[in-house]
């Protein structure tokens, strides 16, 4: 369960909310409970105002001095206001999970999570983008509210407190379990400390990366390189180096695959495609080391990807190559393209301007010349444009010639460094 819960953090950390059109915002009170001041049980008075019956969570007035000069008191019996807010949930069965609003009576109880306005200290809104509140129609019914405000209260007490331990080794050791089906932002905060940590932290997580899931690693790959250390680099290039070596095998039509039974074909299938999820987190995670070093690893990476047609693995190697130009790069950020512009990979699809950014952050004479070889291509050649003129500053046209003539002129080769010779 742990590694599923993980793999659902990671999803949700990757995907901006509303991404995808109607989506719904996801409730959870565990991460309203870390971005609330105050959180309470409240009926309905009128027009906006709501009583609060109780209270679980008492905003720090020393976060608003203005609000404290107001003179709000903030405790059972006061009143909040509260203008628009309405109850609703969402029909996940409904097509494009259409929005459900439901009435507010003098029987209802409403747990909120609430966090004074950026900006307006003395206007509250519901945490978890507008979403974090729970309610019942019946005021008999409020021990299941109770226990979804006192559990989330808990779980950010007890993060407070480990977080507040001054030996760092003690604190990541305090705070390691709350990376675990804690929510999204207990989960994102955590990762926070671990950063303060650095090497500590760093030499933490490399100890136990041998026992982890392939969903708990996929959820803390992208991180390593916040972290950073020798020891927990080391142990990231070598699992990169071990799933290369591995994935072949994997892969669909094998000999051997003949006497395999139905079941063994699908779990066959599954690491496949976990490989490949650990390979783009992975290769993601070492570019965020920012060591030039590794560049020659992530070249040959790009290189091995591009033949398997991992165009996820492609992209973080793009970006890794973006955030550390050098001339050896743009060879292989063409060769990615015209890899994946030779052949239709099902799922795997790179995206041009992954391509394009990786060549804008070069800015030479090779990197220009690679666009100008893109302006006519079917599915990159708008990209190649814009960033043709994002480089030169003004619109050259579609013609190469004059984009090469302005880089001889204007431009010169990408030195080991990243910078102009």
């Amino acid at each position: 369960m742990r590694s599923l819960r993980a793999l659902a953090i990671v999803l949700a950390m990757m995907t901006p909310l509303l991404a995808f059109g109607r989506e719904p915002p996801i409730k959870d009170s565990r991460d309203g409970a870390f971005q609330s001041e105050l959180i309470a049980i409240v009926s309905h008075t009128e027009g906006d105002a709501y009583r609060l019956e109780e209270v679980f969570l008492k905003p720090n007035d020393a976060l608003a001095p203005d609000a404290a000069e107001a003179g709000e008191s903030l405790g059972v019996g006061d009143a909040i206001s509260l203008p628009g807010f309405e109850l609703y949930s969402y029909d996940a069965w409904g097509f494009g999970h259409d929005r459900v609003e439901h009435p507010i009576t003098s029987d209802t109880r409403i747990l909120l999570f609430l966090k004074r306005k950026e900006g307006d200290a003395r206007t509250w809104e519901v945490a978890g983008y507008g979403y974090c509140f729970f309610w019942v129609d019946d005021p008999s019914n409020l021990d299941q509210l109770r226990r979804e405000a006192t559990t989330a209260v808990t779980l950010r007490t007890d993060w407070e407190e480990a977080a507040a331990i001054d030996d760092p080794r003690a604190r990541v050791a305090a705070l390691w379990p709350f990376l675990w089906n804690t929510g999204s932002t207990c989960f994102r905060v955590t990762l926070d400390e671990f950063a303060k940590a650095g090497e500590v932290a760093g030499d933490f997580v490399a100890e136990r990366f041998p026992y982890f899931s392939s969903s708990e690693r996929m959820s803390l790959m992208t991180s390593f390189g916040r972290f950073g250390g020798d020891k927990l680099h080391d142990v990231l290039v070598s699992h990169l180096e071990s799933l290369r070596n591995l994935y072949p095998s994997y892969l669909p039509g094998a000999e051997a695959d003949v006497a395999l039974s139905k079941d063994e074909l699908r779990a066959k299938t599954t690491v496949r495609r976990e490989m490949s999820g650990e390979l783009y987190y992975g290769a993601a995670g070492l570019a965020h080391f920012k060591r030039t070093s590794d560049l020659p690893f992530i070249r040959d990476l790009g290189v091995w990807a591009a033949k398997y047609g991992l165009g996820q693995t492609c992209e973080a190697v793009l970006s890794a190559l973006q955030h550390m130009p050098n001339e050896q790069n743009v060879p292989l950020i063409e060769a990615i393209w015209r890899e994946f512009n030779a052949r239709a990979y099902e799922y795997n699809n790179l995206f041009p301007h992954a391509v394009t950014n990786a060549l804008i952050a070069h800015r030479s004479r090779e990197s220009i010349a690679v666009l100008t070889r893109l302006l006519d291509d079917p599915n990159a050649g708008e990209n190649a444009h814009s960033s043709l003129i994002q480089i030169v500053g003004e619109d050259l046209g579609r013609n190469p010639q004059p984009w090469l003539d302005w880089a001889a002129q204007h431009l010169t080769s990408t030195t080991e460094n990243g910078s102009p010779d």
